[in-house]
C-alpha cells in the first residue's frame, strides 16, 4: 500500500471518530496534520525495521472457543465463539532499501510540516474561537 492510499485510509477511519468529540477547530487541525502523523508513523516503522534488521508481518488468526449458551426457554446449547490472536512473523528486508525509504521520508518531512502549518493557519482563520 502506498503513502497516498494509507493517507486516504487514515483520513476515512479517523475523521468520523473525531467528529464525535472534537470541536470544528480541533477537527480542522487534526485533518491538517494527517500527513505529518502518517510520515512520522512511517519513519518510526522504517527505523524499527532497520534497527531490528528485519520487518515484522502481523497476521490475525482465528480460533474457536466452545461456549454454552442458554436460549429463551432455558435450554443450554453449544455456541462456539470465534476469537482472533495476532501472529508475528519476521520478514527479511533489504536494509539499504529501508534506509533509502527513510531518507526520502526525512527529506519530505519539512515540506509536509510547512504545508500542515499553513493549513492550521487556515483553521485559525476559519475558527477564530479555537
Amino acid at each position: 500500500m502506498n503513502f497516498r492510499n494509507l493517507r486516504a485510509l487514515a483520513a476515512m477511519t479517523t475523521l468520523p471518530l473525531l467528529a464525535a468529540c472534537a470541536t470544528p477547530y480541533e477537527q480542522c487541525v487534526s485533518f491538517a496534520n494527517r500527513d505529518v502523523y502518517q510520515i512520522r508513523q512511517e519513519v518510526r516503522h522504517h527505523r524499527a525495521n532497520i534497527s531490528r534488521g528485519y520487518a515484522v508481518h502481523r497476521q490475525s488468526v482465528p480460533y474457536t472457543v466452545a461456549k454454552d449458551c442458554v436460549n429463551d426457554e432455558g435450554t443450554t446449547y453449544r455456541c462456539d465463539e470465534v476469537l482472533y490472536h495476532t501472529v508475528e512473523t519476521p520478514v527479511a528486508i533489504d536494509v539499504a532499501a529501508e534506509e533509502r525509504k527513510l531518507s526520502r521520508l526525512l527529506q519530505d518531512m519539512p515540506g509536509i510540516e510547512r504545508d500542515a502549518a499553513q493549513e492550521i493557519r487556515g483553521c485559525k482563520a476559519q475558527f477564530p474561537e479555537g
